[in-house]
């Protein structure tokens, strides 16, 4: 946590720096949990960073290795998925990887409501960059839903460029 903290307010080499020294010692410590949930974060970081290459070979390595795994990764990892493939205009792809991401949100994380901004906030982008404008809405519609009266409205790691997409769809123009 301290380490997506630091990187969201803005230290982003920091942030990768107590990444790694997260993984050490999770490596040292010998939890394989941890370990697991220091390598899936370089899926984003990788993404972060226009290391595409690097992410889709993680991200491959953590499919392929069984494990307990935290399941809210999952759908972060879904989401540079979705992002790489975008930007390579592959849009279909992005929409279905934002598509899983969101059933695997639904299925399993779904009580967490602090992931709710992140997973809701991307698929309404994947749904906004496709031209599926009043889907997009209704993303950010269930969004503003799930997110009311709770005191994780901006939880997790909801992040500004998540709040702003929030906002933009939101917005739109569903008449």
């Amino acid at each position: 946590n301290l380490s997506a903290t630091v990187g969201v307010a803005g230290d982003l080499r920091r942030g990768e720096m107590l990444e790694d020294e997260g993984l050490r010692a999770a490596e040292r410590f010998g939890s394989a949990f941890y370990v697991r949930a220091f390598r899936e974060t370089l899926v984003s970081r990788h993404m972060r960073t226009g290391h595409w290459d690097d992410a889709l070979r993680v991200d491959e390595e953590l499919r392929r290795t069984p494990g307990e795994r935290p399941d809210w990764l999952e759908a972060y990892r879904r989401i540079a998925r979705a992002w790489i493939r975008l930007a390579r205009d592959d849009a279909r792809g992005a929409l279905e990887e934002a598509e899983a991401m969101l059933a695997a949100y639904r299925e399993r994380v779904r009580k967490q409501v602090e992931f709710a901004g992140a997973v809701l906030a991307a698929y309404g982008f994947f749904l906004f960059a496709t031209g599926r404008e009043s889907e997009a809405g209704a993303a950010a519609d269930e969004l503003v839903s799930t997110l009311r009266g709770t005191r994780h409205a901006l939880g997790g790691s909801f992040t500004a460029d998540q709040l702003m997409i929030a906002f933009l769809l939101v917005g739109l123009d569903r008449t």
